[in-house]
């Protein structure tokens, strides 16, 4: 890693709106202001959980922003100020508590809950359904010249879920054993390794479109593996992360200062050298930092517990004091983190 990342969140509608005349002007005003900031990194959500695609593509039925192509004008413009754009993709969320247009084409990739009534999130034991998600990061990563993939959402709702038809015949084929009587760890086992699986699809069909894109997501702590049955650690121990983006949701500040700790050493033990970037919340379902002076704390805290940079979610939520931010915690331009 060559510089420290210095990042922002974008959610487009909310920041850009959908006019294709109006949205370009909102992209080159805000990236200017950003770049002139010395940020070098955006993560624009041009996947979202709704199941709906910020660029042209031929695998998600709904696009935001029609007429025009979000995800193009960002790099190019982030491109020509020297930033880099990882796109975030939230993959297996599929629709939420209802299941998206994707899910009731193919009620049979979706889960279930306990009553074994589908919700809008995929199964990532399924392999058609793990084929599909692999088949729109391979997309980004081929049609557009991006630096990295963001991964959001790559995690189970929780881990009270149902079994579904699918969930009773793969268990059974590969374990010979029914699912009914199982435990619920080997469950939860056979869960953290599907969706396991499914990131590994995913870094395959990336690598192969753009060997030297960076592939990063967005977690939580480590008691994942009981929480959402995402083992992001051992993603690291793998080889199947570039990057990591621990949550910083947190409004306590000693709270906050050992969550970065942990998810840092975390990350160094499970694989020396793998960049760790915070994910700062400056206004989120979770709470809310309470002015300019908070969010630079926050920050020098995620360096001083040993990060290699940070990304503020969102612009929206940090533009009103972004200037004054910069100015103490970006005071000089840096070169960027992978190009």
């Amino acid at each position: 890693m060559k510089a420290e990342v210095r990042g922002v969140d974008i959610h487009l509608e909310i920041s850009f709106g959908e006019d294709p005349a109006e949205g370009p002007k909102l992209v080159h005003e805000a990236i200017e202001r950003l770049a002139q900031a010395n940020f070098n990194f955006l993560r624009p959500f041009v996947v979202e959980t709704r199941c709906q695609a910020a660029y042209d593509s031929e695998f998600l039925p709904v696009r935001f922003c029609p007429g025009w192509d979000p995800l193009k004008v960002i790099v190019e413009e982030a491109h020509v100020r020297g930033m880099e754009v990882h796109p975030f993709l939230c993959l297996v969320s599929q629709g939420g508590d209802e299941p998206g247009p994707v899910l009731r084409e193919h009620p049979e990739w979706a889960l279930v809950d306990r009553t074994g009534n589908p919700i809008g999130w995929g199964n990532p034991a399924h392999p058609e359904f793990r084929k599909f998600v692999a088949g729109i990061a391979g997309e980004v990563a081929s049609k557009y010249d991006v630096d990295g993939i963001s991964l959001d959402y790559t995690r189970y709702p929780s881990a009270d879920i149902g079994l579904s038809d699918y969930d009773r015949r793969a268990f059974r084929e590969e374990f010979e054993e029914d699912p009914e009587k199982a435990s619920e760890d080997a469950l939860r086992r056979w869960r953290i390794g599907a969706l396991a699986q499914l990131v590994r699809e995913v870094k395959d069909a990336v690598k192969s479109a753009k060997p030297h894109c960076v592939i990063s997501a967005y977690v939580w702590t480590v008691r994942d593996p009981e929480v959402c049955l995402r083992d992001w650690v051992a993603w690291v121990r793998e080889g199947l992360l570039d990057a990591v983006n621990p949550t910083g949701y947190r409004y306590d500040y000693d709270l906050y200062f050992s969550w970065c700790r942990e998810s840092v050493r975390a990350t160094r033990e499970a694989k020396d050298g793998v960049p760790v970037f915070v994910n700062i919340g400056v206004r989120t379902s979770h709470g809310a930092l309470r002015g300019p002076e908070e969010v630079v704390r926050w920050a020098e805290g995620a360096r001083e517990a040993g990060a290699d940079g940070m990304s503020f979610f969102t612009l929206q939520s940090l533009s009103p004091w972004l200037e004054e931010v910069a100015r103490k915690i970006f005071p000089e331009r840096t070169s960027l983190p992978w190009r």
